[in-house]
């Protein structure tokens, strides 16, 4: 069941438009440009319909496909956004497709009057998957029929296709790299004020999305995979905290012990690009949650936080990394036995062979880092415990002892600066044995 390619757009149009003249199965109040309006409601063919590119739950598919294959002609476009959608949650789309065949569409799906699905993309797919699976020749979607006619206005599929995100059949939310790529989309259109508003979220956190996709988008480009998205399943989280670190050294030094320069910054952006790339490529890799720890962060126990540690690492690194260098992709797909095998699993099978080279250096020099940094802030203690100490002493000293009965204060007070004595001279031996 697909979109009807034997009809040409005008010829689907014309013959949607006559279904259209029908009388409607119902009407129901929806919001539609800033007041409640009641829309009819019609039982269409699906062969009428033409599933949304633009569908927010498959970004990272749609664009990774035209970065490997370029542009495609509407008949595949349509049969890979229904694989696409299939794929982005195969588990909950087989629960909701037990649900459909029980109990059919409960809610209905948003069309444009042109016939593009705004809001019921995945249903629509399912409903064609159960028709396939009963030999049925036809599959028929529940859907309001908006008035706009927009299949080439790209920017009102986007606010429309935004803004009707909530109540339907079982929604299923945005995947973590889709929701920074809907934003960057919908920037080419929109401020960030206006995304907001249709995402039902902040304008702060808008420009968080936006600032996290160049982060990727630069890590891609770095890596040599720019477009092919789909190689970032599972990484949000360590682009998050590097985004949100580099964003506390705009402002300052946050918890840092020195100040970084921006060349500084960017050896340290570059750095973290190839350990994101080596944990989530490599079996026996650094655990995520020790990258955060101790790299990808604003601690004053991170590396980054100590500037000799820091240039070591970065220098050790920089020097093995130097020697290890990798084909393109382009260059990689030529060699291939199999032509038809796709840039995203040739990238996928890259980053497992540059991760497993890679292993060995990465786990000593990080390792010797990380011994660096405990050194460090072990030599510290001492006199931070000192610190405290004399912070504790000037709070006594500021109080007034005049009338008071401060049993064995006295001798306490001696017995501490006998100690304090003994520290001193104990510190000078030490320093100068």
């Amino acid at each position: 069941m697909q979109t009807d390619i034997s009809l040409s757009a005008e010829a689907r149009k014309d013959k949607l438009l006559k279904e259209l003249e029908k009388k409607p199965i119902g009407t129901k109040e929806l919001r539609y440009k800033g007041q409640m309006v009641s829309l009819d409601i019609h039982r269409l063919d699906l062969k009428l319909l033409v599933f949304n590119e633009l569908n927010g739950r498959i970004g990272s598919h749609i664009q990774t496909h035209v970065r490997q294959y370029g542009q495609i002609s509407e008949e595949v476009r349509q049969v890979l956004i229904q694989r696409f959608l299939w794929d982005s949650n195969e588990a909950r789309n087989k629960k909701t497709l037990k649900n459909l065949e029980a109990k059919g569409q409960l809610e209905p799906g948003i069309i444009t009057r042109d016939g593009v699905i705004i809001d019921g993309n995945r249903r629509a797919m399912l409903l064609n998957k159960l028709a396939s699976n009963a030999n049925e020749s036809e599959a028929y979607f529940k859907a309001i029929v908006l008035p706009d006619v927009l299949e080439s206005n790209k920017k009102e599929i986007l606010r429309l296709e935004t803004e009707y995100q909530i109540g339907a059949d079982e929604k299923v939310q945005y995947g973590p790299i889709e929701k920074y790529l809907k934003c960057r989309d919908m920037s080419a259109y929109f401020t960030t004020a206006e995304i907001a508003e249709m995402m039902a979220l902040k304008t702060p956190e808008i420009e968080k999305y936006l600032g996290i996709m160049e982060l990727i988008d630069d890590y891609l480009k770095t890596i040599g995979c720019e477009g092919l998205y789909t190689r970032l399943e599972k990484t949000e989280d360590l682009f998050i905290n590097l985004y949100n670190a580099l964003r506390m050294w705009e402002k300052g030094t946050g918890k840092l012990k020195w100040n970084p320069s921006a060349s500084d910054k960017d050896d340290y952006r570059l750095v973290c690009f190839d350990y994101i790339r080596y944990t989530y490529n490599h079996k026996n890799s650094i655990n995520p949650k020790d990258i955060r720890e101790s790299l990808i962060c604003n601690s004053q126990n991170g590396i980054f936080s100590h500037e000799r540690v820091w240039e070591n690492f970065r220098d050790q690194h920089f020097e093995d990394f130097d020697e290890q260098s990798e084909e393109s992709l382009e260059m990689l797909a030529k060699e291939s036995v199999d032509q038809n095998v796709g840039l995203d699993k040739i990238a996928k099978r890259r980053d497992f062979d540059w991760a497993e080279k890679a292993h060995s250096r990465i786990q000593k020099n990080w390792g010797k880092a990380r011994e660096n940094v405990a050194n460090r802030i072990n030599a510290q203690e001492p006199a931070k415990l000192l610190q405290q100490v004399e912070d504790k002493l000037e709070t006594l000293l500021e109080l007034d002892y005049s009338g008071k009965v401060l049993p064995g204060f006295l001798e306490q007070a001696n017995r501490i600066r006998k100690k304090a004595e003994e520290l001193r001279n104990n510190a000078r031996e030490g320093m100068s044995a």
